[in-house]
């Protein structure tokens, strides 16, 4: 699967210049970053998901790619940039309102600049199977106090893929963090990844209509209790700060890059009973009833947000 070049002027996603790839590994330019932000801030061919309470969801066709890219942008109105963004790359606070979390690890850290490899696992509800992710990650402080977050997925040898989860794909995810018109932090995700296996259209479509607002409102309760479970907690730390225990310095010139075609991945090409009951979802645009998969996603919504599923 091809994974998505950005724009060249911004507005034509058939004008290709030089983004990240699946597997490639090298310092971000700041044509990357911007390429980012042009993604979020720019909405021609986004089809708009869901509005309300200052959060909307869109999600795009990408050409070329039967996967669609999910944004959202939101405002937390009681927390600055700064602590939003540390509140992000606490790595010991995700474990507290992250519940989908299984394992968040830094690899190793890249010398040359604001990058690192790492590792994320996941829970899925039933039947469908977890899911991993090894990705490089890049970020970048702007004076404006602006925080652009992205990542890609790569392959590294200490994290080879396996059998307990399906490995996933980030052509690219990320956030940005900026300072609201109105006090507090915008804040928007972007993410155009594929999470391989039997995804069907109706389950994306619940996501992006039903889940990304309920994951938005988790985020900001978390944030507005970060500051007093870090005065509480003085050994979390920073998945961005070099200073870290038992993380490598790795030189760039040492990581081995791939084509997509050779990131190792599973399930492999002849193991469809890998999926297992994940095999049995139906591909379509509208979700079968009474499936228990919709119910424990959907756990605490109201009843009118069920009915219009």
């Amino acid at each position: 699967m091809a994974s998505p070049g950005p724009s060249a002027n911004g507005d034509d996603p058939e004008t290709i210049i030089d983004f990240f790839r699946v597997g490639e590994i090298r310092l971000p330019t700041d044509e990357d970053f911007q390429y980012f932000v042009t993604l979020s801030d720019n909405h021609d061919g986004w089809i708009q998901k869901f509005d309300k309470d200052s959060t909307t969801v869109w999600m795009k066709e990408v050409p070329g790619n039967t996967v669609k890219m999910l944004k959202v942008h939101t405002t937390f109105e009681n927390v600055e940039p700064h602590v939003l963004y540390a509140m992000f790359e606490d790595g010991s606070y995700r474990h507290v309102w992250d519940e989908a979390m299984l394992s968040d690890d830094v690899i190793c850290k890249i010398e040359e600049g604001n990058s690192d490899i790492v590792y994320y696992a996941m829970k899925c509800p039933a039947p469908l199977r977890n899911r991993d992710f090894v990705a490089q990650r890049c970020w970048k402080k702007n004076s404006n106090d602006e925080y652009i977050v992205f990542n890609h997925s790569v392959a590294h040898e200490q994290y080879p893929p396996s059998r307990q989860f399906i490995r996933g794909l980030s052509f690219v995810t990320g956030y940005i963090i900026r300072k609201s018109e109105n006090g507090g932090s915008f804040f928007s995700y972007l993410t155009h990844s594929d999470p391989r296996g039997m995804v069907p259209k109706w389950l994306l479509n619940i996501v992006a209509s039903k889940i990304s607002p309920r994951i938005v409102l988790k985020m900001a309760k978390a944030a507005e209790d970060y500051l007093d479970w870090k005065a509480q907690n003085t050994t979390s730390t920073d998945s961005n700060d070099p200073s870290l225990d038992n993380v490598p310095m790795v030189s760039i010139s040492n990581l081995k890059e791939m084509s997509e075609e050779e990131v190792p991945l599973t399930p492999i090409k002849g193991e469809p009973d890998y999926l297992g009951g994940e095999a049995m979802l139906v591909d379509s645009e509208v979700a079968p009833n009474n499936l228990p998969i919709i119910d424990s996603m959907l756990m605490n919504d109201s009843t009118e947000d069920k009915e219009d599923v």
